[in-house]
């Protein structure tokens, strides 16, 4: 094995050496190299002397480890690990009881791992030890949580020379500097002061590369179960509520995730922007916000802007509502309705709106523009209120799952047997449409498809961010460990280089929900992610798509795009991965893209060219004038010069708004009666005539329209299809055959 030695604090040197050696043997070759006696030399690892009788794996020395040599220092002799030399860093436990004792893990040599307690022990034997007793997130190399090594140096000279006087007791031991004591070896080094540190186990690691403690992840070797989804995992994280509920990594990312998409952390002015205990236990707040990690980099990143933001508004500031600037503002004492984003230093645009309804300035009360996003959006997207109830996916969920699977008889999960399609794809090359997929996995560095996977993905997030699953590329010379996983179309032969666009809310229907339009049992069929999951089939969702379109009624949202909600209208529903709005076909989709880059422009408080066949986006000069030129640059522009406010040519003094048939002002141009305009009610004619030409289904109530024929009827519903007497409005029998089958 390889071991790198520092002699007196010096550069660290290669030393071969067998596993089984002793300690003795090592100071002995390290002797000859020095030229100096084997017998005065003290070899230091994690805080404590190591015994000339002991072998290198019993005293928990990996390959790779560094050690420290030291000669003994004048009046220094006293070796004061040997009051606590029971308790190692390599086998502490700070979790073991609630008195918060460290507990010693006696582990046989054999059965310890070298790659949780060795000082660069590698990650090819990681699996051989049950205790995890620390976890870190590694931000060097592997970017996620990992198991941690216990590490300690002296406070003054900071190396690892120092010899305690004790092992931590707790956590607060670990953390808090100036808690423990030792005994600094290098020579000339007064040190008397402990401070510890953590690194990632599962690669090697230089000096200065430490990792962040994570105190609430442990190893579940007591085996408790997931307060979420009752499995028994490990590793887990303990709430610090007096139940000390345990809940798994994957359920503490889901419950973090639902958590940041909904808004709800919780602001405290001590600890910040974090979250109780799963189950709502009283003063559980994570106290440590590194935990949140587990979001993972791009969430992460999303949940330190919500936590400004949300302390910006705690102290009593407004957001900036333009598009792209969103900069914080502390408005002046005493508050007023009027709140300009200066321009400081690159900072801020200079907008001037009212801080209660977020539009431009103005005198007066707010006028609140009714708007068709949120609770509004059933006045632009009717959804019958009985559909509502039933296209809920979660709901449909239970009896589904219940009558489609068959529990597994060593664990009790429910298997289901199925040939579903489970992906579904835009087809960019061949089909340029939506189609059903198939998922591959290729290594992250040769891009290559030789790559063997440690687990398989198990939700959307381990497909579409990278770096989320890992495994051993089998590619030759290749180091990648970095799954990338693709998706391609199913129904046709296709190169490697032909990827297709995932639209990871497009699912199979198996569990048969009906549409929450059509009232229909399609599939396959979206699922917005709403509180209730509403369902939509693919014609419905398309026509709803049209019809925002048509209105420009999509919501422009700065971080999203120009997107939908559900079509319900519910909350926080905004359709995230764009890619969906592809069922517009090729010509609509451009239009979409068209409508989102002019919305963009607008909200940047840009204005668009009126002249025919230009149509250019343009950004006035601060501060904005009554004049705009569509300035010829680069083949683009028209050069035409007009007047901001009603974009006719420009000109001197106020507008002169000529009389026009658009908009509102229609009825000037076209006189119509307002009787006729009474009468001429779609949807108000089209009820009285259903009534009086249909007849309901006994069997759904699905209006029928009779147009010939004899008096046996079918429901036309495919879920239904009853048969039924039209005279009786019963179930078809033999009475109706005999008395009035033709009339």
């Amino acid at each position: 094995m390889l071991v790198f030695v520092r002699f007196n604090s010096g550069p660290g040197v290669a030393v071969e050496v067998d596993a089984g050696s002793s300690v003795g043997e090592l100071k002995a070759l390290v002797a000859q190299q020095q030229g100096v006696p084997a017998g005065p030399l003290r070899l230091l690892f994690a805080g404590r002397e190591l015994q000339d009788g002991d072998t290198l794996q019993a005293s928990d020395l990996p390959e790779q480890s560094t050690v420290h040599v030291v000669l003994p220092r004048p009046h220094a002799g006293l070796r004061l690990q040997e009051k606590g030399a029971g308790q190692r860093l390599t086998r502490l436990d700070l979790h073991a009881d609630r008195s918060g004792l460290a507990v010693a893990l006696e582990a046989s040599p054999a059965s310890h791992s070298p790659a949780e307690d060795g000082e660069e022990g590698g990650g090819a034997e990681c699996q051989t030890n049950g205790y995890r007793t620390f976890y870190v997130f590694c931000k060097s190399v592997c970017g996620a949580v990992r198991p941690g090594k216990l590490r300690v140096r002296c406070g003054a000279c900071r190396q690892s020379t120092l010899t305690l006087s004790r092992g931590p007791s707790c956590w607060d031991d670990v953390l808090l500097p100036g808690r423990i004591h030792g005994v600094c070896q290098s020579e000339g080094c007064p040190g008397t002061v402990a401070e510890f540190y953590l690194k990632c186990a599962l690669h090697p690691t230089a000096e200065e590369d430490v990792s962040v403690a994570l105190p609430l992840f442990i190893t579940n070797h007591r085996e408790v179960a997931c307060i979420a989804c009752t499995d028994v995992l490990s590793p887990v994280l303990v709430f610090q509520c007096a139940d000390r509920h345990v809940i798994c990594l994957e359920c503490f990312r889901g419950y973090c995730l639902t958590r940041l998409n909904d808004r709800q952390f919780i602001h405290h002015p001590l600890i910040g922007y974090s979250l109780p205990c799963a189950a709502g236990c009283p003063d559980s707040l994570i106290k440590e916000l590194h935990h949140f990690r587990v979001l993972g980099n791009e969430q992460y990143m999303r949940y330190h802007g919500y936590g400004a933001e949300e302390c910006l508004l705690q102290m009593g500031g407004v957001l900036c509502p333009r598009a792209g600037c969103g900069a914080g503002l502390i408005p002046q004492a005493p508050p007023t309705q009027r709140v300009e984003c200066e321009k400081i230093n690159g900072l801020g645009c200079g907008l001037v709106f009212c801080r209660d309804c977020k539009d431009e300035y103005h005198e007066g009360e707010c006028h609140m523009a009714a708007s068709c996003s949120g609770g509004a959006a059933t006045q632009c997207f009717v959804v019958d209120e009985g559909a509502l109830q039933r296209s809920r996916w979660e709901l449909a969920s239970r009896d589904t799952i219940r009558e489609t699977t068959k529990p597994c008889p060593q664990c009790g999960v429910p298997v289901e047997k199925n040939g579903y399609r489970t992906f579904y794809v835009f087809c960019k090359s061949v089909c340029g449409a939506v189609r059903p997929g198939k998922l591959r996995v290729r290594c992250g560095a040769c891009r290559q498809s030789t790559l063997t996977l440690s687990r398989g993905p198990s939700c959307w997030d381990d497909v579409l961010l990278p770096g989320r699953i890992h495994g051993v590329c089998q590619s030759e010379g290749c180091p990648g460990t970095v799954a990338e996983f693709y998706l391609k179309c199913a129904l046709h032969p296709t190169a490697e280089e032909d990827v297709s666009v995932a639209l990871p809310l497009f699912i199979t229907n198996h569990r048969e929900v009906a549409c929450i339009a059509c009232t229909d049992v399609l599939s396959p069929v979206l699922v917005f992610q709403c509180a209730d999951r509403h369902v939509i089939c693919l014609e419905c969702f398309r026509g709803y798509c049209l019809t925002r379109l048509n209105d420009r009624q999509f919501i422009h949202h700065p971080l999203i795009g120009y997107s939908l909600p559900c079509a319900a209208g519910c909350p926080d529903s905004l359709i995230k991965e764009l890619h969906h709005f592809r069922v517009l076909g090729n010509e609509q989709y451009m239009r979409y893209h068209g409508y989102g880059a002019e919305e963009c422009l607008l909200q940047m408080g840009g204005v668009l060219c009126p002249r025919a066949g230009c149509g250019a986006g343009l950004i006035p000069q601060a501060p904005p004038t009554q004049r705009v030129e569509c300035e010829k640059i680069n083949g683009l522009g028209c050069g035409l010069v007009f007047c901001r406010d009603c974009k006719d040519e420009y000109h001197e003094g106020e507008c002169h708004m000529a009389a026009s048939c658009s908009g509102g002002a229609a009825t000037q141009c076209f006189v119509v009666d307002e009787g006729a305009l009474q009468r001429s009610r779609w949807e108000l004619a089209s009820r009285d005539t259903i009534r009086e030409t249909t007849k309901p289904c006994p069997q759904c109530g699905v209006p029928v329209e009779k147009n010939g024929g004899c008096m046996h009827m079918v429901c036309p519903r495919t879920q239904c299809s009853s048969e039924w007497c039209w005279v009786c409005s019963v179930p078809w029998n033999r009475d109706c055959m005999a008395n009035h089958w033709f009339g």
